[in-house]
């Protein structure tokens, strides 16, 4: 239990009205609930609220109007990764798990973390303070950072997909020699694959948060703090710049370069280069996202402009 006041203190916010206790951070669909807490510091948020009676809100600015204990802060969104870690404290302790199986070359670093059912293949090198959920499977040779998080089912370093079709029509495959090197802060989601290189490394950067179902192929290079959503796809030998966004369901051509700061809407089919900052939309890629949007509208209009079309020509004939 804690009371308004204390956690105004911890966050660097400022307490208006009374100093109730809160139990609980909540959605804001819960806000009245009694000891519960809930963050309001969008305009959608504050204003889902104010036609109940919270019992207690976190805002950017005070809103006398809503009545209830108010906790103003100039923090954005990110004050919701303190109230998480106030309110649900990490509580496991760094420990690897009997019922995982590492091979005795792989190294491991401190504190690191290492659910059952995980494999760790030889000559693996592990970060310290990196997690890896069950059945996380790391193959031979690969290199994952500090204070990484693998989850659930993700598979660091399995082959690429690489064949060569003979003079009898038989595909006939490309041995993958290279390995993955994961840089330290990664997150890798659940289910998603990362193939290692056919000769030197496929390499995700630093700080990179990576979504469940994701795959991304042998040879590709991705920069530092990118995001990937959930089931888009980076086919072999893909460069990603620093800060790039790439949207659910995406996918990038093989040989692609992204540039810096870049965002890949989501479905969107990437077969050029994108150039850095820009926002790109459409499947093939249709260009810059607001022109992309302008083309779509008008085709969403296609029929209507086609009867007309229609009537002048008949009453012009």
């Amino acid at each position: 239990m804690l009371t308004a006041k204390a956690l105004a203190e911890k966050i660097g916010g400022r307490l208006e009205g009374a100093d109730v206790k809160l139990s609980a951070l909540v959605e804001t669909a819960d806000c009245a609930r009694d000891g519960a807490l809930c963050l309001a510091v969008t305009r959608r948020a504050v204003d889902e609220i104010k036609n109940k009676k919270p019992h207690c809100v976190v805002l950017r600015q005070d809103l006398p109007e809503l009545g209830c204990p108010r906790i103003i802060t100039d923090k954005g969104k990110e004050v919701l990764i303190e109230l998480l870690n106030i309110f649900y404290p990490q509580k496991v302790k760094p420990a690897v798990s009997d019922r995982a199986f590492i091979e005795p070359s792989a190294r491991l670093g401190q504190d690191v973390t290492i659910y059952p059912l995980v494999y760790v293949g030889a000559n693996v090198r592990i970060g310290g303070g990196t997690v890896l959920y069950p059945g996380a499977v790391v193959y031979a040779g690969c290199v994952i950072g500090r204070n990484c998080i693998i989850h659930a089912g993700a598979v660091i370093g399995a082959d690429g997909f690489g064949y060569v079709r003979d003079k009898d029509g038989r595909q006939v495959k490309v041995p993958q020699k290279g390995i993955v090197i994961i840089e330290d802060d990664v997150e890798v989601g659940a289910n998603t694959s990362i193939d290692r290189a056919t000769l030197s490394a496929t390499v995700i950067g630093r700080g990179t948060k990576i979504d469940n179902k994701v795959q991304i192929a042998h040879n590709v290079r991705i920069g530092r703090n990118c995001i990937l959503a959930g089931s888009s796809n980076v086919a072999g030998s893909a460069v990603l710049g620093d800060n790039v966004i790439v949207a659910g369901n995406a996918g990038i051509s093989d040989n692609i370069t992204v540039g810096n700061g870049a965002v890949i809407f989501a479905s969107t089919s990437v077969v050029a280069d994108v150039p850095p900052n820009a926002k790109i939309y459409g499947t093939p890629t249709a260009g810059e996202y607001g022109i992309a949007m302008r083309r779509r509208a008008l085709y969403n209009k296609l029929p209507e402009i086609n009867e007309r079309l229609k009537a002048l020509e008949k009453k012009n004939s």
